[in-house]
């Protein structure tokens, strides 16, 4: 199955990370925007974050999944450790 831009229906790569092509993405976004846009797609395609999955084929992602505590998510959020008063060790939250 080939994939064709979705304005023009000109065919595309099969790789390419948007359904436009160059000549239609540049003519509704711009040079500089569809640049920016090529850019961050491919960016999420390594990333993993880009494959929404189909009906009839859904591959497992290539990003592992990261499973935090409620510690370590606040921690990672924040940008710094919980005092050691807001959590308990079964991870329950205490009201102050």
């Amino acid at each position: 199955m080939t994939k064709h831009c979705i304005y023009c229906k000109t065919q595309i790569d099969e790789n390419s990370v948007v359904d436009v092509c160059r000549r239609c993405g540049v003519g509704v976004w711009g040079e500089k925007m569809f640049a920016a846009i090529l850019q961050n797609m491919s960016q999420a395609k390594e990333a993993g974050d880009l494959f929404q999955g189909t009906v009839t084929h859904s591959p497992s992602p290539n990003k592992p999944k990261q499973v935090l505590s409620k510690n370590d998510f606040v921690e990672k959020s924040l940008g710094e450790k919980p005092s050691s008063d807001v959590f308990s060790e079964d991870n329950e939250v205490f009201a102050p």
